[in-house]
Order: C-alpha cells, then structure tokens, then sequence
C-alpha cells in the first residue's frame, strides 16, 4: 500500500515542489518537455517555452500562458492522465531551447510509411494499440470459452489472426513488439500453443472441406501417379537437386500410401536434399502440420485432392523466412511448388498472404469463388518476388 501511494503522490508532489523552488528563484518562465507520438490535443503545446501568469511579450516575443495553454492541473492536460510530457525552468535570453520549431516540425511528421500511406508516429502508436487489444480481446474469449468446456476453436483462430495481423504490421511499420501490451493472465505458453493448435486443425479442416467438395472426392495414390512425377527445373535446386525432389516426392506418395486416404504426409529438407526431419503425418479430414525449422530448408506434401496451394499453405510458407521452398505433390501425381528468391519482398508477400487468407473466410463467397481467389493470386505472386510452378498434365 505504501508503494501504491507513492507511485501516485510522489510525481505530483516533485512538480508542486519544483514550482515552488521557481518561486523561490523568481522564474517566471518554463520549458516544457517533447516526444514522438504524443496525442494531437498535447503536439499542440509541448516543447515550447510558457509564462506563470498569464501571457506576456517579452523582448517582442510572445509567451501563452502556462496552464491556459497546456491545461497543466488538469486530467487531460499537461501531467494529467497517461502524459508523458514534464517541465523545466526557463530564463528567456540566457537559456536555449531544446525543441526548436523545426525539431517539433519532425517529431510530429507524416513520414512512416504503412499500407501505402503516410502516416504520423501518434498514428501508427494507435493502429498498433488497436491490434494489440484485438490480441487481448481473442485471448479472453479463448480462457473463457476453454473454462466453460466449450468449443474455442473459432475464437483461437481468431487470435491467431489477430496476432498474425500484429505481426505483420510490426514488421512494416519498423514497431518493436511489446509483449506487456499483449498479455492476459492466465494465458501463458502453454494457452497460447493449444489455441494455435486448435486453430491449424480449424483451418487445415476448412481447406480441406473445400479441396475436396471441389473435387469430388480424394484421389486414389496409384503407381501411375507415382511414376507421372518429374524434376522440374527451378532457382534453388541444380539439376541434380531438382531429380532428388522429384525421387523425395515419390517417396511421399509411397508414405502417403499407407496412412488412410485423406491424411497428408509432409518431409522437410536441407537445400542440399537431405532429410532434416521424419516424416509428418496429419489428421483425418485435416491438413498436415510442417514444424517451422531455424535454417533454409526445402518442405514438401501431398494433398489427397491433387489441387494447389490452400490460403493456409500460401500463408505460412510466407511467414517462415527460412522456409525457401513448399511443394506440393498430388495423389494424382500433379506437382506445385512456390519458392523465394533473392528478389522477394517478404514484408509485401506476408501482407497480402494474410489478406488472402482472411479473405477466404468470407461466408458469402462459394467454394468456386474461394478457388478462383487463390487461383488469381498465384498467377499474380510474380509480383512479390516468389517463383509458382505447376506441374500437371
């Protein structure tokens, strides 16, 4: 209790005796104090000098009252709520200014480029907060609908859109991560891998429903489609490379085999074609999850359908920077591969991958529509510097 009332008392008691020391010395003069990003109503008056007392002109410059100016004493003014902002004595002729107009000028700019636009450091500290408690707001929905036994596969999905939208905005913008800002007790490592598990088997579900309501159905692995599989030429791999990725893919199908038909296999490796990992398999009716590996690395799957990319492939692949190259390969024996490059503009690609896959989840548009809205952008990934082969008869 003793430290509660000094965290609240003590700042206000510092300033009355600093007013009182300015008394002392006659100073009739203050300086108050400027920072990037403070709201409008106090970019207004912050970093400029101020007379006790009223306003005054002063060897022909004008000084604007302390407190009528700022609203010093009062909740939304200077040292009210949540402000930043403090003040210092000033002698007009003998002390210098430590804001001139034009380090105001800066401090308050349009230059913080996000989404096409220009925007202000207030600005950006706002869609930032915004985003934060979208994060908070999904964790509590999740902690309560997880205490109350229901199902909280909506709202972690939720959440892990909305710390995927934080992200991205963060990586745009320039932003640090704040984790305090982000935090919900109760909600710690453990909450956050099970709502992002909960979350990938919602989605992988959803593409799948959709893969295959398209498609009539999965497709049976045969030894045609096994042996339908070639190399392909491509910039991460030399021609020996692409044979190896084309002999890794056979070999997925031949593991896919003996799993239920349905159920995704995945593999992950190294640029020079060799393994990093075991085989992965998915669920029933799910897609199959890639662990995210530190060093560039090549990860390959199968879909049972023999369609493309799913807004959740493109997404992650976009959102694991080591990741240089996903492919898939179709029971059908189809291949498709998305791969980076030294021209891919990663912060671009994540965004509009995001974009995507939040697009998909729109309940008006049909299964065809989600299909040609994935089929568009594909055709179009050219743009963010990222290689799409599609390899079928």
């Amino acid at each position: 209790m003793q430290i509660l009332h000094r965290g609240i008392f003590m700042p206000a008691f510092d300033r009355i005796l600093q007013l009182a020391r300015m008394e002392e010395m006659d100073c009739e003069f203050v300086e108050v104090t400027a920072h990037e990003g403070a709201r409008p109503t106090h970019a207004v008056w912050q970093g400029r000098v101020y007379h006790r007392g009223g306003a005054v002109v002063q060897d022909g410059e004008r000084y604007e009252d302390f407190e009528t100016a700022t609203g010093y004493g009062t909740g939304p003014g200077l040292c009210g709520w949540n402000c930043r902002h403090n003040f210092y004595p000033f002698y007009p002729g003998v002390s210098v200014r430590n804001y001139t107009d034009e380090r105001l000028a800066g401090l308050d700019a349009r230059d913080i480029p996000y989404g096409g636009g220009l925007y202000t450091r207030y600005e950006i500290a706002q869609m930032r907060r915004a985003l934060e408690r979208r994060v908070r707001k999904y964790k509590r929905r999740y902690l309560a609908e997880t205490a109350a036994g229901v199902d909280a596969s909506q709202s972690a999905a939720k959440l892990k859109a909305a710390r995927q939208q934080l992200s991205a905005f963060l990586a745009e913008t320039g932003e640090r991560l704040d984790g305090a800002r982000a935090e919900v007790p109760g909600f710690g490592q453990r909450e956050a891998k099970q709502a992002d598990a909960a979350a990938s088997a919602l989605q992988s579900a959803q593409n799948n429903a959709t893969l295959k309501e398209i498609s009539l159905g999965y497709k049976e692995i045969t030894i045609q489609s096994i042996q339908r599989i070639q190399p392909f030429a491509c910039e991460t791999l030399d021609a020996a490379g692409s044979r190896a990725l084309a002999n890794a893919h056979k070999k997925l199908l031949l593991e896919a085999r003996k799993v239920p038909l349905g159920i995704e296999k995945a593999r992950c490796y190294g640029l020079d074609m060799q393994p990093v990992s075991g085989y992965f398999t998915g669920e029933q009716e799910g897609g199959v999850h890639i662990p995210n590996f530190s060093t560039p690395h090549i990860a390959i799957h199968n879909h049972p359908s023999g369609m493309t990319f799913s807004p959740e492939d493109i997404l992650g692949f976009a959102c694991r920077n080591s990741m240089r190259m996903l492919t898939i390969v179709g029971n059908d024996g189809s291949v498709y591969a998305l791969e980076k490059t030294a021209a891919t503009d990663s912060v671009l690609f994540k965004k509009d991958s995001l974009a995507l896959h939040d697009a998909i989840k729109e309940p008006s548009l049909t299964s065809q529509s989600k299909i040609n809205l994935v089929s568009n952008f594909l055709e179009e990934i050219a743009q963010y510097g990222v290689n799409y082969y599609a390899e079928r008869d």
